[in-house]
C-alpha cells in the first residue's frame, strides 16, 4: 500500500449531555495515537459533536470530510470505530464507493482495520454496519418506551438539563424561578 500523507480523522458522538465534548476528545486522542504508531500524517480532524448518525441527520463535518476525500485531499481515514462514521448501511456503501473512486484504500479504526480491497474485509464491514443500524434502532425503541412509561406514571421527561423553575428532580418547584415564570405568564396573558 502507498504511504499515507494526508489522513482524515473523524470523531462523532450522538449525545453530549455536559457540552464539554469529552467523548469526541477521547476519540481524537486515540486516533492521533494510532496515526502516530503507523507513521501517518493527519491533515485534518473532522468533529461532529452531539449529532446522531442513525436517522440521516446533517453532519456538517462528515460532509466536509467526504468532499475532501472526493477532491483527492485525503488518502486515508481514521475513526474510533466504524460506527462513528455511520450507522446506516446505505451510507456505509456510499462511503466505500466514494473512497474507491478517490483512491482511498485504508480505513483504520482503534478497534480494527478495514481493507477496502479485500472481499472478506468488506463482508465484515457490511455486517458491522448492519449491527450498528440495529443497535441504533433498539436504542431508539428503548428510549421511546422509557418516555411512554414516564408519561404513564406522571413523571417528567427530558435530558440532563434542569428545567427552569424546577429542582434537579424536575418535580419540585424552585420558587424564585417559578415567580419569574408566573410574572411572564401574567404579562403574556395581558397581551404583552
Amino acid at each position: 500500500m502507498k504511504p499515507v500523507r494526508s489522513a482524515a480523522i473523524y470523531a462523532r458522538i450522538s449525545s453530549d449531555q455536559t457540552g464539554q465534548a469529552l467523548g469526541v476528545q477521547r476519540q481524537l486522542e486515540d486516533c492521533r495515537k494510532l496515526a502516530a504508531e503507523r507513521g501517518w500524517t493527519v491533515a485534518e480532524e473532522y468533529v461532529d459533536n452531539y449529532i446522531s448518525a442513525f436517522k440521516g441527520k446533517a453532519r456538517p463535518q462528515y460532509a466536509r470530510m467526504l468532499a475532501d476525500i472526493d477532491a483527492g485531499r485525503r488518502d486515508a481515514v481514521l475513526a474510533y470505530h466504524q460506527d462513528r462514521l455511520t450507522r446506516r448501511p446505505i451510507e456505509w456503501e456510499q462511503f466505500v464507493e466514494l473512497c474507491d473512486r478517490a483512491g482511498v484504500e485504508q480505513l483504520a479504526t482503534v478497534t480494527s482495520d478495514i481493507n477496502f480491497g479485500n472481499d472478506n474485509g468488506m463482508l465484515v464491514a457490511r455486517i458491522t454496519a448492519a449491527v450498528a443500524a440495529n443497535e441504533s434502532a433498539r436504542k431508539s425503541a428503548r428510549i421511546k418506551r422509557k418516555i411512554q412509561q414516564n408519561v404513564e406514571q406522571g413523571k417528567p421527561n427530558g435530558g440532563a438539563q434542569r428545567p427552569f423553575g424546577y429542582e434537579r428532580d424536575k418535580m419540585t418547584v424552585r420558587e424564585p424561578e417559578a415567580a419569574i415564570i408566573r410574572i411572564l405568564v401574567d404579562r403574556f396573558l395581558a397581551g404583552e
